[in-house]
């Protein structure tokens, strides 16, 4: 996982957008794997997969996720409800603090467990 503090932004589906695109350009440094990206925001995950046609503020950072995923086998752009994403949530509250960008390995820290458990609890 990774936050990067992003200045100008006009909305949170031109946020979504750019973090699918980030989330796909950091995945061609890190795995060759199939994988999935989740977003909480309905109308740009619904651009990523084709459904609906990107609108022109989000066009750029839509069609880029879209051809670096073309370097995988398969990647998969998925909806979460924003109530069952607590720990994106959380990661997203924390990077707004930042000034630098920051990567995560797979050693989280307690309290996105904590954060993870409490998803999973819910969803149930």
């Amino acid at each position: 996982m990774a936050a990067v503090p992003i200045t100008h932004v006009l909305s949170a589906a031109m946020v979504e957008a750019r973090g699918f695109r980030d989330a796909v350009c950091l995945a061609r440094g890190v795995t060759e794997e199939d994988f999935v990206v989740e977003g909480d925001v309905k109308e740009v995950v619904q651009m990523l997969q084709g459904l609906k046609n990107a609108s022109s503020s989000l066009a750029v950072n839509i069609t880029d996720a879209i051809n670096l995923a073309r370097h995988f086998h398969y990647v998969s752009f998925s909806f979460v409800r924003r109530d069952c994403n607590r720990v994106a949530q959380t990661i997203a509250k924390y990077a707004l603090s930042m000034e630098f960008s920051t990567l995560w390995d797979w050693n989280f820290s307690d309290w996105a467990y904590r954060e993870a458990s409490l998803d999973i609890f819910e969803m149930q």
